[in-house]
């Protein structure tokens, strides 16, 4: 088979790359958007970030919590909007009730956040609260009488 060697082609090979489970590799991508000048541009760099934790490896997402949020204030200080954005996309899931608020505590923890950034949390929380919501509505319709079931 012959290789795609346009700049979708390459970008659709990062994202496929960057989306393997091992948890280190992940890594390289977070440092690599961090850098001040990336090997990488910035579609390139969208499509690694992008396919990052797929909703397969949110245990993997949720590893990366802790570091995000420290990481999420710097690359928030020292980096253009368009790259904090970016990086605002690996947030952690807030489904389960254990880890809901999460992000809201941290926009309003940190006022000085770039428009965008404040943005891409408040939808990803606002998110989370449906999620959360969805799961509780479904765990209590699963928790009722079952209905009769129909003759054959």
């Amino acid at each position: 088979a012959r290789r795609d060697s346009s700049s979708l082609g390459v970008e659709k090979k990062i994202g496929a790359t960057a989306a393997l489970p091992p948890f280190e590799e992940k890594m390289i991508w977070v440092d690599e958007l961090k850098k001040e000048k990336s090997n990488y541009s910035y579609s390139q760099l969208r499509a690694a970030i992008y396919n990052l934790f797929p909703y397969t490896q949110n245990d993997k997402r949720e590893l990366f919590s802790s570091q995000f949020f420290n990481d999420m204030l710097w690359v928030d200080k020292n980096r253009q909007h368009f790259i904090a954005g970016l990086f605002a996309n690996l947030a952690p899931q807030e489904c389960s009730p254990e880890f809901g608020g999460r992000l809201n505590r941290f926009v309003n923890a940190h006022k000085g956040l770039q428009p965008v950034v404040v943005k891409d949390l408040k939808i990803s929380g606002q998110e989370g609260d449906r999620c959360r919501k969805i799961v509780a509505l479904a765990e209590a319709g699963a928790r009722q009488t079952p209905a009769p079931l129909l003759s054959q």
